[in-house]
């Protein structure tokens, strides 16, 4: 079963905010409660399906703030304007034209050098950030360069009414605080 709220309170609030750990005491306390339920010898597994870094709106970085031309290496969708970006503020996917990529890259880590590693795509496919098998699917939807934030940090493209950074606690990076899953094991 999933259970949402904790996720939930954890991107609006923060993964340190108090309401967000009252949230998971009272969790915990149900799946307790649930043993009653379940015959001697139950193996019970409870895991996350993410971790979680906390971020800050106020200090999000948009990458087409600090590159206004950016917009012009982006491939774009019927609409004419650049394709919408991909992941969270704590993974941003770039879709980018081809022939552009290597200015990208290099243009967007200039602008973010304190903030994030910017890489290609093709880099993490190589290194199996995506697993060992990836889908023909996945790669017809893969952006061209991911921008990845430090711990901490948060990059995002801004377009008011329809792409803004809200959140406190977002996943998406590589943190250890992200990419570590919890994995409770409980007979009862």
């Amino acid at each position: 079963m999933y259970l949402p709220s904790f996720d939930a309170l954890m991107h609006v609030l923060g993964p340190e905010s108090p309401d967000a750990y009252s949230e998971l005491v009272t969790l915990l306390g149900q799946i307790e409660d649930g043993f009653a339920l379940a015959p001697d010898g139950t193996l019970l597994l409870v895991v996350s399906d993410h971790g979680m870094s906390p971020v800050s709106p106020e200090r999000t970085t948009y990458v087409n703030v600090a590159w206004p031309e950016l917009e012009q290496h982006l491939r774009r969708g019927a609409d004419g304007k650049p394709l919408a970006p991909g992941g969270s503020c704590r993974d941003l996917f770039l879709h980018v034209l081809p022939g552009h990529v290597d200015e990208v890259v290099s243009g967007v880590s200039e602008r973010l050098a304190e903030v994030a590693d910017v890489v290609e795509t093709r880099t993490l496919l190589e290194e199996g950030a995506f697993g060992e098998e990836v889908s023909g699917a996945f790669l017809a939807r893969l952006a061209e360069v991911v921008v990845l934030p430090r711990p901490g940090e948060a990059a995002w493209w801004l377009e008011p009414g329809r792409f803004e950074q809200t959140f406190f606690g977002q996943h998406g990076g590589r943190s250890a605080d992200e990419v570590e899953i919890p994995l409770l094991a409980l007979v009862v």
